[in-house]
C-alpha cells in the first residue's frame, strides 16, 4: 500500500474482477463506479446487522500496559450508534480473555445461522502486531505479557477474529474496525514487535479498518471522551448523509477527518512540549478492503446517481477539498492549535434553536443594501451596529488569490439584525464571570493560561480571548436574561454579510494584503501607518472600521460563530446549531494570523469546547 494524505486502499468488485483503487490517485486516474445496484438492495432490506463492540481501557495490572482513558465511553458510544443504525449489538467493557472470545463465538455462531448479512467487530484499547508474522493481538484484561513470547498465549488474536467472521458469513459483509494501536511499555515487544499493528491479510468480502497505519501508533488527547480515530467514526456514522452513502466514501472523509483531528493534537503539544513533539506526524488510519457489495450505514443505501458523471466529479471534488483543507490546516497549525473537549452543557440544550432553513423568507424581506445604523451602547447593552436584511454573494471566486476549496460562492439571504460594534471585551467578560458564577477553565493553549492572563498583556478593552464557543453561547445567554432582549453569536452567514461591508473582495479594503505583512497584525489597514504588533492583542477598534462602522472583522482575535461546519456549503452557515459537538465555525483572523486567514471568506472550525489565545467573539442581536 501506499501512504498518501489520504491514504487508503480499497478493493472493489467491478464486473466480476478486483480493482485496486487508492484515494490518493488524481481525479480521473481511477473512477470509482458509482452505480444504482438492485441486487444489493433487494438484499439489504431486513437483511440481520450483528455487532460485536469491545473496549478495554482498565484492569491491565501489572502487565505494562497503560490504563486508557476512552475505552469505555468509546464502546458505549459506538454501541449506541450502531443500535441506531439497525445493529443489534453486544457489548463487552474491560473483558478478559475468556470473555473476548466466548463473544466472539457467540457473534460468528449468529453470523453462520444468518449467512448473508452484516457482521461488524469493533475493538477499543491495547493491540500488539507482531510484523515478522503479519499476526496482530487484541490485548484483555488481566494479561500478564512480559515478553513477546506470552502473547499468542495471553492475548485474542485478531487474525482469528477476521477469519472467523469470514468463514461464518461468506456471503455477506464482515466489517473490522480496531482501535487498538496505542503505545505500551513491554521493551521487548518495542524492540521486536515494533509499535502499532502489523498489516495483516484480508479475506474477500472484508473490511478492515485501522486506527492508523502499520507500524504506528494511534493517538488520545487529555479530556477528550473519545480516541482521535473513534471520535472521527462516530461523527461520521451520526451524520445522515454521510452513513447513507457507499463505505467506500465514508473511510475517505474517516481517513481526512482523522488526520486533521490529530494535526491538531500534534501542534498543540508542539508549542508546549517541543520534544515529546518530535517525531510525532499525523494520524492516517490504514483501510484493507475486499467487499463483493456495496454497503451502507443507513438505509436506503444512496447508490443510484445521474446517468452522467455527475455523481463522479462530486467525489472527485469532495476529495480534492479534503487534501486543499489539509493543506491549509497545516499551515494554520504552525501558529495556532485545535484542541478539543467537551460538549455544550444541559443548559445549553434548552437555547433556542434558530431556523436554519430560513432563507426563502430572508429573501422576501431582502432590499437594497442600505447604510447601517448605530446604536448606542445602554446600561448593559453594548455598542451595535443594525444592518437591514439582504443578499449577498457568500464565499470567494474562483479567481479570488488564497482562496480555498470550502468557500464556494453562493447567494445567501440574511434577515436585518443587529451586530456588536466591537469584539467583546475583557472587561465585559469578566463582568459576566462575576455575576453569574460562570465556571472558566484553562486555555487548551499555551498550557496554564486563562481568560484572564492569555500569554500577553492585556487591558479590560482588549478582546477576550481563550473562552469556547460554550462560553460565548452562556454569555449571550446571560445577557439576554439580564436585557430581556435576544443577543446570540452570528451565524456563520451573517458574520460575513456584516464584515464584508457590502463589499465583494478580498479584504472590506480591497484586494491588497495588511501591511503586516509577516502576520497581518490585528488587520491594520494595508494603508495605514500603524505599528505593527506581533505579541498579543490591541485594544478594540485600534484599527478603522469597514464601511459598516464594524471594528476588528480582520484580526485582533478570531470569532466564533453559532453554525456548525460543513463542507460543501449545505445551508448550515444560515443558521444556529446549540446542542451536540459538531465543530463551529470561527472566523476574521487574527493578531498571529497570515494576510490570507483575514481575508472576508476564509472559514475554519473548532470544537466548541476549544479555548485558544486568539479566539474570542462579538455578539449579533435580533431586531
Amino acid at each position: 500500500m501506499q501512504r498518501s494524505l489520504l491514504s487508503f486502499a480499497a478493493v472493489l468488485l467491478i464486473g466480476g474482477g478486483l480493482v485496486w483503487w487508492h484515494a490518493n490517485q488524481s481525479p480521473g486516474v481511477a473512477r470509482l463506479p458509482i452505480l444504482e445496484n438492485k441486487a444489493y438492495q433487494q438484499r439489504s432490506r431486513g437483511a440481520p446487522r450483528l455487532a460485536l463492540v469491545i473496549g478495554n481501557g482498565k484492569g491491565y495490572g501489572g502487565s505494562g500496559f497503560r490504563p486508557l482513558l476512552t475505552p469505555e465511553s468509546d464502546a458505549e458510544a459506538m454501541a449506541k450508534t450502531l443500535t441506531d443504525l439497525g445493529f443489534q449489538v453486544t457489548t463487552a467493557i474491560n473483558a478478559d480473555k475468556a470473555t473476548m472470545e466466548g463473544r466472539v463465538r457467540a457473534l460468528t455462531d449468529a453470523m453462520r445461522a444468518q449467512d448473508g448479512g452484516t457482521g461488524l467487530f469493533y475493538f477499543s484499547g491495547h493491540g500488539v502486531g507482531l510484523k515478522r508474522s503479519r499476526r496482530n493481538f487484541l490485548i484483555p484484561i488481566k494479561a500478564r505479557i512480559g515478553n513477546e513470547a506470552d502473547v499468542p498465549y495471553q492475548a485474542v488474536e485478531a487474525n482469528w477474529v477476521v477469519e472467523r467472521m469470514q468463514a461464518t458469513n461468506p456471503h455477506g459483509v464482515n466489517l473490522v474496525f480496531l482501535d487498538a494501536c496505542r503505545s505500551y511499555d513491554v521493551p521487548s515487544l518495542t524492540m521486536s514487535g515494533g509499535t502499532g499493528l502489523a498489516e495483516m491479510p484480508n479475506p474477500q468480502g472484508t473490511l478492515i479498518a485501522y486506527a492508523t497505519a502499520p507500524g504506528k501508533v494511534a493517538y488520545t488527547a487529555p479530556r477528550e471522551r473519545h480516541s482521535v480515530f473513534t471520535a472521527s467514526l462516530l461523527r461520521l456514522l451520526q451524520d445522515e448523509q454521510e452513513a447513507g452513502t457507499s463505505v467506500a466514501s465514508l473511510m475517505i472523509d474517516l481517513t481526512a477527518a482523522t488526520e486533521t483531528h490529530s494535526l491538531g493534537l500534534i501542534e498543540a503539544l508542539r508549542v508546549h512540549s517541543p520534544q515529546e513533539a518530535a517525531g510525532l506526524e499525523p494520524q492516517t488510519p490504514w483501510v484493507a478492503m475486499s467487499l463483493r457489495q456495496h454497503f451502507c450505514f443507513r438505509e436506503p443505501c444512496l447508490l443510484a446517481r445521474h446517468q452522467d458523471d455527475s455523481a463522479q466529479r462530486q467525489m472527485e471534488q469532495k476529495m480534492q477539498a479534503l487534501q486543499e483543507r489539509q493543506v491549509v490546516l497545516e499551515r494554520m497549525l504552525r501558529e495556532q492549535q485545535r484542541p478539543r473537549e467537551g460538549t455544550p452543557s444541559e443548559a445549553l440544550r434548552t437555547q433556542r434553536q434558530r431556523d436554519p432553513q430560513g432563507q426563502a423568507e430572508a429573501a422576501q424581506q431582502a432590499a437594497p443594501l442600505d447604510r447601517p445604523t448605530p446604536i448606542p451602547a445602554q446600561g448593559l447593552d453594548p455598542e451595535l451596529v443594525g444592518l437591514p436584511g439582504g443578499c449577498f454573494q457568500m464565499g470567494s471566486p474562483a479567481s479570488e488569490q488564497g482562496r480555498y476549496d470550502w468557500e464556494r460562492q453562493h447567494q445567501v439571504c440574511v434577515k436585518g439584525f443587529a451586530i456588536g460594534k466591537y469584539e467583546v471585551t475583557v472587561g465585559e467578560f469578566r463582568r459576566f464571570v462575576e455575576a453569574s458564577g460562570h465556571r472558566m477553565g484553562q486555555c487548551d493553549w499555551p498550557s496554564g493560561k486563562d481568560w484572564r492572563d492569555p500569554g500577553f498583556s492585556q487591558g479590560d478593552d482588549h478582546p477576550v480571548a481563550c473562552v469556547s464557543w460554550n462560553d460565548a453561547v452562556a454569555y449571550a445567554q446571560w445577557l439576554s436574561g439580564q436585557t430581556r432582549k435576544d443577543y446570540h453569536l452570528p451565524t456563520e452567514a451573517e458574520w460575513e454579510y456584516a464584515a464584508r461591508g457590502g463589499t465583494s473582495t478580498r479584504f472590506w479594503w480591497g484586494d491588497q494584503d495588511p501591511i503586516c505583512r509577516k502576520g497581518a497584525r490585528n488587520g491594520a489597514k494595508f494603508d495605514d501607518n500603524a505599528t505593527c504588533n506581533d505579541t498579543g492583542t490591541e485594544p478594540v477598534g485600534s484599527y478603522q472600521a469597514n464601511p459598516y462602522g464594524l471594528y476588528d472583522t480582520a484580526g485582533n482575535v478570531w470569532e466564533w460563530t453559532c453554525s456548525a461546519w460543513a463542507n460543501p456549503y449545505d445551508g448550515s452557515e444560515r443558521g444556529c446549531q446549540m446542542t451536540g459537538d459538531a465543530d463551529r465555525v470561527f472566523r476574521g483572523g487574527c493578531w498571529r494570523a497570515e494576510p490570507r486567514y483575514l481575508r472576508s471568506a476564509f472559514r475554519s472550525s473548532y470544537s466548541p469546547g476549544s479555548r485558544v489565545s486568539d479566539l474570542g467573539f462579538r455578539l449579533a442581536r435580533t431586531l
